[in-house]
């Protein structure tokens, strides 16, 4: 018993305690059937846990209907950009109930964190997830959504004992070299996409199993036919990997979806996705089951001159975009506004579909652009010339957007403007924007704490 709880805490010691090496796999945590807690634990239904060591910290946590603290289950560890934990587990929490995972979800991993707050948030969580579910110490895998994919890297970069990463919408962070497997996941119109597929053609120095899925989607988490396309991606490699032996469920689900995703190619005339589902069915299945049929049709069609046309149209679109991404990153140091609305209007009338997913991309490269820029240059003394003119571009480039009000609120406060400000809350609103907890704490508005309009605006939120 000694050696047993010995092993189990000085793995949890050894998270993060690594950090400037690359992911080694660690050794097998063992622990005996009483160090589990089962009672109050959701069972087949979506809950909140408090970590025991940090009541501060919590996740969302979901259970397989079928579970026992008898079995031992494979693991994920997700994590949002917004600390928002029901999320993910409620968007994919059927994939869970399919294969028999437990999930659990950070309710306090954000984006703009440090390392360091990441360290201070991953560590508690994970641990409070091993010590009280009954899971199988070699089957966990990390999964995460813009700043959460961040998060779910560099949790899998520092511990021991991750064999998979799913990264939604970030491409492998640089000084990271992951040692397992890794997928990542974009939507066409996402502006991180062409980051990602050159990151992905890159990878054979990172890690060793990698691949890219895509979806029809923005910015966002992935519909949840991609994201258990991504988890048996992880599987599978597992299985090959580890000569585990084959679960005929898992591989018949990935033929499953598979054989959808190349039939819906071959139905809308996209040889490009067609090439991509053949080419991921071997690389999924080769070492599994006899892939011949579809390696031999893929090298008819890689040989084919009409793929090798469209990857010529698919090149000279992506150098496009980062050509389009240069001019405006041109106007954008001299606050060209004029130049950066004329150039917006020639994004607006798209020839064709590749087009429009690429106009899109670089729409959200921008609005993303300028929201960073002008989040940092807010706070900053003597920079609210250059946050005005910052934002003055963010509310060209993406006017729909609540944040630019937002922010525009938070400049006009600092410089003593109440009316504008209050002006600029209002159109935020109008704009969507309904985090009433987010103003609320928000240190900026302190002085208008008294203000009966200000006041208006709380009292409208929290309705």
């Amino acid at each position: 018993m000694f050696k047993i709880r010995f092993l189990f805490y000085f793995l949890l010691f050894t998270l993060f305690s690594c950090s400037d090496s690359p992911n080694e796999r660690g050794e097998v945590i063992t622990r005996t059937e009483t160090e589990y807690t089962t009672k109050n634990l959701p069972i087949g239904k979506a809950d909140t846990v408090f970590c025991r060591t940090d009541p501060s910290q919590s996740y969302t946590l979901y259970l397989p209907s079928t579970y026992s603290k008898n079995k031992r289950y494979p693991l994920l560890f997700l994590f949002d950009p917004h600390a928002d934990g029901n999320l993910p587990i409620e968007k994919y929490q059927a994939i869970a109930e399919r294969y028999g995972f437990v999930f659990a979800a950070s309710n306090n991993s954000k984006n703009g964190l440090d390392k360091e707050q990441l360290k201070n948030i991953i560590v508690p969580f994970f641990k409070d997830v091993i010590a009280t579910i009954a899971v199988d110490s070699t089957h966990f895998f990390t999964a995460g959504f813009s700043g959460g994919a961040k998060a779910a890297q560099l949790a899998a970069y520092n511990t021991p004992f991750i064999s998979g990463v799913i990264s939604c919408s970030v491409a492998l962070v640089k000084n990271i070299k992951l040692k397992i497997p890794f997928i990542g996941i974009a939507g066409k119109r996402d502006m991180n996409l062409l980051e990602m597929i050159l990151k992905d053609n890159q990878s054979s120095d990172s890690a060793k199993e990698h691949t890219l899925l895509t979806f029809d989607g923005i910015h966002e988490w992935p519909p949840e036919q991609t994201f258990e396309e991504a988890l048996l991606f992880l599987e599978l490699t597992r299985m090959k990997k580890q000569s585990s032996k084959i679960d005929t469920f898992i591989v018949n689900h990935y033929i499953t979806l598979s054989d959808a995703n190349l039939k819906g190619a071959k139905q809308e005339g996209n040889i490009l996705k067609e090439v991509d589902c053949l080419d991921k069915k071997v690389q999924f299945l080769n070492g599994i089951t006899n892939t011949s049929a579809e390696q031999k049709q893929l090298k008819q069609l890689i040989g084919s001159a009409s793929f090798k046309n469209a990857v010529a149209q698919q090149t000279e679109l992506f150098n496009r975009e980062k050509e389009i991404q240069k001019t405006f990153k041109s106007y954008f140091s001299s606050f060209e506004l004029d130049k950066i609305s004329s150039e917006l209007t020639k994004l607006e009338s798209p020839k064709n579909t590749g087009e429009k997913e690429m106009f899109e991309r670089i729409k959200g490269f921008l609005s993303n652009g300028t929201y960073s820029y002008a989040s940092q240059l807010i706070d900053q003394k003597g920079k609210e010339d250059v946050t005005e003119k910052v934002l003055a571009i963010y509310k060209i480039v993406d006017p729909i957007n609540s944040e630019h009000a937002y922010l525009s609120a938070c400049l006009f406060v600092k410089k003593g403007n109440t009316e504008n400000c209050i002006t600029s809350l209002k159109e935020a609103i109008n704009l969507g924007f309904s985090d009433v907890s987010r103003l609320e704490n928000d240190g900026r508005f302190l002085t208008l704490r008294k203000n009966p309009d200000f006041n208006n605006i709380l009292n409208g939120l929290r309705k």
